[in-house]
């Protein structure tokens, strides 16, 4: 499991820039939040006050190898669908 958050911020370009440039993987969620993995709400909130970008929503997360290969992949997580 590793560090990871979800932001809104209405500046979400800027704030990933600068997310990414700091080592985080960033992905845009189809809400238009984004998921900062590599880091957590901590690092995020920092980089965006010392950035300037304002912040709606800031939550920690963790995330496993498999919800990183589902997300990639656009399939779901399938143990519960016994026949």
């Amino acid at each position: 499991h590793g560090a990871a958050a979800r932001v809104r911020t209405p500046d979400a370009d800027r704030l990933a820039g600068v997310l990414l440039a700091a080592g985080g993987e960033v992905r845009t969620l189809e809400s238009g939040a984004l998921r900062v993995l590599g880091m957590g709400p901590e690092r995020v909130g920092t980089l965006a006050a010392e950035a300037g970008v304002v912040l709606y929503e800031l939550v920690g997360e963790t995330y496993s190898l498999e919800d990183v290969f589902f997300e990639l992949t656009g399939r779901e997580d399938n143990h519960a669908q016994v026949a």
